[in-house]
């Protein structure tokens, strides 16, 4: 999967810029129009919208244009992505690098990927795995020490959650 759409927003915001009902809402619409789950990354940054290779700027485009609730797309500047297979990547590095961003500044950006990502959880897709492979590929060459301990820290936190019963069901769901 690749990012193929950020959504900036048309002012600067020290907030996630969907809500989480409007995130869910937007997921379930691409969703059903692509027939697989897309990634829907929501920061303070942007709102990074990760789909399959093959699906294209336009089409995403065109489906976020039909969205139902066309006040939430409104608000935010469309890019494209897609022609920079790397776009992601870049963003993530500008992020630990940064010296206008502080330890919590990226601390945040790691908690809030990981808790929507949620590598651990079954109902994750694989699709979504291959985005999180990609992020821990990022984060481990590209951190620094502390960058790479709080991420190693956050993921333990994340593996403890799970629990047997979880385990059990998703055993029994297969």
């Amino acid at each position: 999967m690749v990012c193929c759409i950020v959504l900036k927003p048309t002012h600067k915001r020290h907030t996630l810029l969907l809500s989480r009902r409007h995130q869910l809402a937007l997921s379930g619409y691409l969703e059903m129009a692509l027939t697989y789950k897309p990634f829907i990354f929501n920061s303070i940054n942007g709102v990074y919208i990760f789909v399959k290779k093959k699906e294209s700027f336009e089409k995403i485009q065109m489906l976020l244009h039909s969205f139902p609730d066309q006040s939430v797309i409104e608000q935010f500047n469309m890019y494209n992505a897609a022609v920079r297979p790397q776009f992601f990547r870049t963003v993530i590095k500008k992020i630990l690098h940064s010296k206008e961003i502080s330890a919590l500044g990226w601390k945040r950006f790691i908690n809030s990927f990981l808790l929507q990502i949620d590598p651990y959880d079954h109902r994750t897709s694989p699709n979504n795995i291959t985005v999180f492979e990609k992020f821990c590929t990022c984060i481990r060459f590209n951190g620094n020490k502390h960058q790479r301990k709080f991420f190693k820290n956050r993921l333990k936190i994340l593996r403890e959650r799970v629990s047997l019963e979880a385990i059990e069901k998703m055993l029994r769901i297969e």
